[in-house]
């Protein structure tokens, strides 16, 4: 008995030890896709789809593991309240709210990084903004400068809205 007990455990951990090995890319199999900025740049996003991925977000993740120029597009089914908080992050994010269309409808920019889920200092969180999406970039990234209110965003392949949500469809 002991010894099964010992493989599972030894087996346990090192599934847990290969799981947790993510060759600098902490997003694992998360969906990538395109968009096209009205300054006509391209901007690589990570879509935060489930409600697990939209939970983590950008928690825990250093900052030498998300390139300057990516994004992390938070994906609605509908249009909503949205307010976004920083805990566990080890950066400063520009938060842009976007509408049904894809246009900016707001941006918080340069909203502080708290290292940790403890509340000293308070956690920093946003303003509750009626939004579809939420596009979440590096403060200090040169793409995120560009983004103004009221800029259309467009998407791209290889992922569009239509082919997420027909597999939000094929997944409930």
């Amino acid at each position: 008995m002991a010894q099964k007990t010992l493989k599972l455990i030894i087996f346990l951990s090192l599934t847990f030890l290969i799981a947790c090995n993510s060759d600098k890319d902490s997003f694992g199999d998360v969906r990538k896709t395109n968009l096209v900025l009205s300054s006509g740049r391209m901007l690589t996003v990570k879509l935060a789809i489930t409600p697990e991925e939209q939970q983590q977000g950008l928690s825990g993740l250093k900052d030498q593991d998300f390139p300057d120029e990516e994004g992390m597009l938070f994906y609605y089914k509908n249009m909503g309240p949205k307010r976004f908080w920083m805990p566990d992050t080890y950066f400063n994010l520009d938060i842009i709210f976007l509408d049904q269309d894809m246009k900016v409808i707001a941006i918080e920019r340069n909203v502080p990084a708290h290292p940790g889920r403890t509340e000293d200092p308070p956690i920093a969180q946003t303003r509750t903004y009626l939004a579809r999406h939420v596009l979440e970039l590096k403060a200090n990234s040169q793409i995120a400068k560009t983004i103004r209110e009221g800029d259309k965003i467009i998407w791209q392949k290889p992922e569009t809205p239509n082919q997420i949500e027909s597999s939000i469809r094929q997944k409930k």
